[in-house]
């Protein structure tokens, strides 16, 4: 899914290229948003990209995994959610000609690496605490791009997202607090 998720970024830039000649409407459109786009809105949509392909990749691992099935419902949640940010915000940096960086499908993150070792209960506490700590990060980064973005498409793309990732950050507490009960249960027996 890491793999498709990254083909359809791939695919969903190309997809969106603007052709024709200078006088379509559409190029014109596409010209003023590009203008209308400063290089900290630019770099922000750039970074949502790479976040986002990091948990859909995370999310694919922990429904590879033999994990509790709340962490399977967590994961699933997060896949569905970051794919639609991914088609979202694809589509609109297309529109607005902000090339998207396309990582290598075969490069992994050192989070993908180090929870690839670990299975069952483990995987599903180190996921969740990852889930949490990065949730807790992208919701910092989405609420200062709520107040500092200049371009009103990403301002209010990034304000639809934010009840969504706060979603998820509750999730992933409440999943990491019943790995950690588990964790004390299976101490006491």
């Amino acid at each position: 899914m890491c793999i498709a998720g990254s083909m359809f970024i791939g695919t969903s830039v190309s997809a969106f290229q603007v052709s024709g000649s200078v006088s379509d409407p559409s190029i014109e459109v596409a010209e003023q948003d590009t203008l209308a786009t400063n290089d900290h809105d630019k770099m922000f949509v750039s970074e949502a990209v790479k976040m986002n392909l990091n948990e859909i990749a995370l999310a694919n691992l922990a429904q590879e995994k033999d994990v509790p099935s709340y962490i399977k419902v967590l994961a699933n949640t997060i896949e569905e959610d970051h794919m639609q940010a991914m088609a979202d915000i694809s589509e609109m940096a297309q529109a607005k000609n902000i090339p998207l960086d396309t990582p290598d499908t075969h490069e992994k993150s050192e989070e993908v690496e180090k929870l690839e070792s670990l299975d069952g209960h483990e995987f599903g506490k180190a996921y969740s605490e990852l889930m949490v700590e990065k949730h807790k990060k992208t919701i910092e980064k989405f609420e200062k791009a709520a107040m500092d973005a200049e371009d009103p498409e990403i301002k209010s793309w990034v304000n639809e997202r934010l009840p969504i990732l706060r979603s998820h950050l509750e999730e992933a507490e409440k999943c990491h607090m019943a790995c950690m009960k588990e964790e004390k249960e299976q101490t006491l027996n």
